[in-house]
């Protein structure tokens, strides 16, 4: 009789165990898919609007101490061009290495593979892509830019460095390029030749969410 009633309150504690264990997964499970539909969170970008130093290490190319593996251009850096730039400036917002291309801008927008969504809405922090068609018909190199300010209008403000120009450059005026629209620009690139191209905006990528 006694070994009975041991037995059953056994079974009991048994249960009421498993009751809570059950109580507490499912309050997990509920509580994992609350914070799923929150908003990500923001962090706060500080606009870039002067030349970063020459040591900087977003900057400055990996062979030289630097942080930076894209194109060197000179010593030590990877500036005066606008890859580097731009992937410096997105490792440096972002606080982690980007997974964005280290190659010609004209690839860039492009590039879905980086996993960072793309669109036509400026937002702080996105990278800026244009794509470049020579008069002969042959691919040009592109250009890239960050967004550094956006006003109620939603127009932008942006930085970014060029090939063969200035290690760095910031619109001292507000813009808004419409994707699809074309200016014509010339320049002289890495083959030493110096051709015209029709430039087209392509759109945005998102590195992030910013305030």
């Amino acid at each position: 009789m006694d070994n009975n009633i041991k037995i059953n309150c056994g079974s009991l504690v048994f249960f009421g165990i498993k009751k809570r264990l059950t109580a507490v997964f499912f309050a997990a499970i509920m509580a994992s898919i609350i914070l799923s539909a929150l908003p990500a969170y923001s962090a706060t970008l500080t606009p870039r609007t002067t030349e970063p130093n020459l040591n900087n290490p977003y900057y400055l190319h990996t062979s030289s101490g630097g942080w930076n593996g894209c194109l060197k251009v000179n010593d030590e850096t990877v500036l005066p061009n606008c890859v580097g730039y731009a992937w410096g400036r997105a490792y440096e917002i972002m606080g982690k290495e980007p997974s964005l291309s280290k190659k010609d801008a004209q690839v860039w927008y492009g590039n879905t593979g980086d996993g960072y969504p793309r669109g036509s809405v400026p937002k702080l922090g996105a990278i800026m892509c244009w794509t470049d068609l020579a008069d002969d018909g042959s691919n040009g190199y592109g250009h890239i830019a960050v967004v550094e300010e956006i006003n109620s209008l939603g127009q932008v403000k942006y930085s970014d460095s060029a090939w063969g120009g200035k290690r760095f450059r910031y619109s001292d005026h507000w813009t808004l390029p419409v994707v699809g629209s074309t200016t014509q620009v010339s320049y002289v690139y890495r083959d030493d030749v110096h051709r015209t191209y029709t430039r087209t905006f392509r759109g945005y990528i998102y590195i992030g969410k910013f305030d």
